[in-house]
């Protein structure tokens, strides 16, 4: 057998290795050219951010973040509670991580449920993220008497007659939860979802973290909702009851379910929208409830501008004069909405000790005899629960504020807003001019300036749209901002349906499910460059705040065991998915440039404001007609005692006084 030749051996290993060598170094190479590209792509990812940086979008802020993650549709409701099927309400209208909220639950027969969580944003356009819990509570758990987790056995709160009409439910708790330390600030909800009938409804809560120093801060509004609020059969508009000689509540609970948009309330018509152009933009923001302003300036001071919603038309005078500190100290305010800032309430304990659970407002002066009811008008006027305007108590007209405030309604959708100021630093990069029209924006309540209040130093009118209110008078709304002496800018849109121009979303089961899509360039453009100016502004040499933290009142806490996992909760098959806010496709359009001037006709009130609704009466000023003053809406008053005033339309003073109205 021949042998191999040792050279040969060699041979081979010695091609083995240059052909190693050849192999090494092209490796080099190749890692040489791949660190290369890892930098290029560094230091091109590195512009980005800072161009959204520059352009009022800081990088990777926890909003941006969390938007990042897969939104679900299984948020949105496909079969809507009835007849008080699935319902409940949390226990705080806001929670800080870290604390525990407790919920109360109610099904009419004692069947089980489960409750979802999610946190509300933009999430690709689908609107909401389940933020990973969900509780159990079973048919068993329901039907024990003795813990009655369901409340099945608990009736349906009607008003207490007296007590100012409040209705209250005195339920026992269904279950709690600890707050995730990693949930972001924001508005969340829980889904409830009955297991044999699947109704279904919401609970809702605000996370707030106060000692976060980013740049916004969005007060949500807890009180109007709460306000309107006809759950039980009465709130501080009607009683659909008929036991009460007010035709309507002085006092409403926090200790109820919400009647309007499945459980959610009225804000999700216009807050929503706004909430989810916000995420959508990346801004840094955090989340604060109406309760939260009223206890402590300081969560206002740690930003550099307050965001108000569509319609915070309810506050504690804790809670402007907070909001008044804030700009005063310069920091800037922008309401995205109208009637902001319209009546003074006060909160009080409920049932069960738990404050800032009861709202009261008893609207004085009483409609159409000016008699002031509210007990404590005698010992502080200052805490009179009338409007802000009133001249007679709180006497301190939102117009300080905001430039603007409230002027009237009228019903149905949107009306056309029209620029009166183009060359205002907000417009730039619109497009508009002066007379552009953007539809559908103004209403259904709107916001004008009243020449007989004081009016702001530096008031530029971005807006003067003419409207028909609700009672056929003519009108204007007027969107204004304007700079007190600390410098801080305070902006109105002064117009509920403003977020309508920034979003399309809405919802089968919302008050406003078939409003057309109005969302439009302009309106977003201008919102903004008014965020982008805020959070870009230096930042104020503030004062501290010798407003006391009030610490979290202990709830009772349920025995059971929430089982806070996950479940294959079926999905929602006819659930309509939000789509990405389009381009407008409306061309804006010149109108003459002629300044309307509304004409008031005889006998009509000068001011529409104040009992609107189903009271339709002015808040201020009467016109005199025959010798008598009018109280609004063609409602005559007898005669003067001392005469009519010509000029003021109200009653001249007589012996005794003037005539009360």
């Amino acid at each position: 057998m021949r042998k191999k030749s040792p050279h040969k051996k060699i041979g081979v290993s010695v091609r083995r290795k240059k052909s190693t060598k050849k192999s090494f170094s092209f490796s080099k190479i190749h890692l040489f050219y791949s660190l290369t590209i890892i930098i290029i792509i560094f230091v091109i990812s590195s512009l980005y951010i800072n161009f959204h940086i520059l352009h009022g979008q800081a990088a990777s802020n926890p909003i941006q973040a969390e938007n990042a993650l897969p939104g679900t549709s299984n948020w949105g409701i496909t079969t809507p509670s009835t007849n008080h099927g699935m319902e409940g309400f949390a226990g705080k209208t806001s929670v800080a991580t870290g604390n525990n909220l407790t919920f109360y639950v109610h099904t009419p027969t004692p069947i089980g449920f489960t409750a979802d969580f999610y946190r509300l944003g933009y999430y690709q356009g689908i609107g909401a993220r389940y933020v990973g819990t969900t509780v159990h509570v079973t048919n068993t758990q329901c039907a024990n008497i003795t813990t009655d987790l369901c409340n099945t056995k608990s009736a349906i709160p009607t008003p207490n007659l007296s007590n100012g009409g409040l209705v209250e439910a005195n339920w026992k708790p269904s279950f709690s939860l600890t707050i995730p330390s990693n949930w972001v600030t924001g508005i969340y909800i829980v889904k409830l979802t009955a297991y044999t009938t699947g109704q279904q409804s919401y609970m809702r809560f605000v996370v707030k973290n106060p000692s976060y120093n980013n740049p916004l801060v969005f007060i949500f509004e807890d009180n109007t909702d709460e306000a309107y609020n006809l759950y039980g059969g009465a709130s501080l508009y009607s009683d659909n009851t008929k036991t009460l000689s007010a035709g309507r509540a002085f006092k409403v609970s926090f200790d109820r379910p919400f009647i309007d948009n499945a459980g959610f309330g009225k804000s999700m018509s216009w807050d929503l929208p706004l909430i989810r152009w916000i995420e959508k933009n990346g801004y840094d923001i955090t989340y604060l409830s109406d309760t939260d302003v009223d206890t402590n300036l300081s969560y206002l001071l740690n930003h550099k501008a307050i965001i108000v919603g569509g319609h915070a038309e309810y506050w504690s005078r804790n809670a402007r004069a907070n909001v008044d500190n804030a700009v005063n100290q310069g920091i800037n305010l922008a309401v995205f909405g109208a009637n902001s800032f319209y009546w003074q309430i006060r909160y009080d304990l409920d049932s069960f000790g738990h404050d800032h659970r009861t709202i009261i407002c008893f609207k004085d002066p009483q409609p159409s005899t000016g008699i002031y009811i509210d007990p404590e008008y005698v010992i502080d006027k200052t805490l009179d629960t009338s409007q802000f305007r009133n001249g007679g108590s709180v006497n301190n007209p939102e117009q300080n504020l905001l430039g603007a405030m409230y002027s009237s309604y009228f019903s149905g959708l949107g009306k056309p807003w029209i620029v009166n100021d183009p060359n205002n630093w907000i417009m730039a990069g619109t497009g508009a001019v002066h007379g552009t029209v953007v539809n559908g924006i103004v209403g259904y309540e709107y916001d004008k300036t009243f020449s007989n209040y004081p009016i702001p130093t530096r008031l530029n009118t971005i807006s003067y749209s003419p409207v028909v209110n609700v009672y056929g008078s003519n009108d204007i709304q007027a969107t204004t901002i304007h700079q007190p002496a600390s410098n801080a800018y305070v902006f109105d849109a002064a117009t509920v349906f403003w977020s309508w121009g920034l979003d399309n979303w809405t919802a089968s089961y919302t008050g406003y499910s078939s409003r057309p899509t109005v969302a439009n360039s302009i309106i977003q453009k201008i919102t903004a460059n008014l965020l982008n100016k805020f959070i870009t502004s230096p930042t104020p040499t503030l004062t501290p705040s010798n407003t006391p933290t009030p610490s979290d009142t202990p709830i009772p806490t349920p025995t059971i065991d929430p089982n806070a996992t996950p479940t294959d909760t079926p999905t929602p098959t006819n659930t309509p998915t939000p789509t990405n806010t389009p381009a407008p496709t409306n061309t804006p359009t010149p109108i003459p440039t002629a300044t309307p001037t509304p004409t008031i006709p005889a006998g009509a009130c000068r001011d529409q404001g104040g009992y609107r609704l189903s009271l339709e009466e002015c808040s201020s000023k009467y016109l005199c007609l025959n010798g008598a003053c009018t109280a609004g809406c063609g409602r005559k008053t007898s005669s003067c005692a001392g005469g009519c005033n010509t000029t003021t339309g109200q009653c001249n003073s007589a012996p005794g006084g003037p005539h009360p109205l």
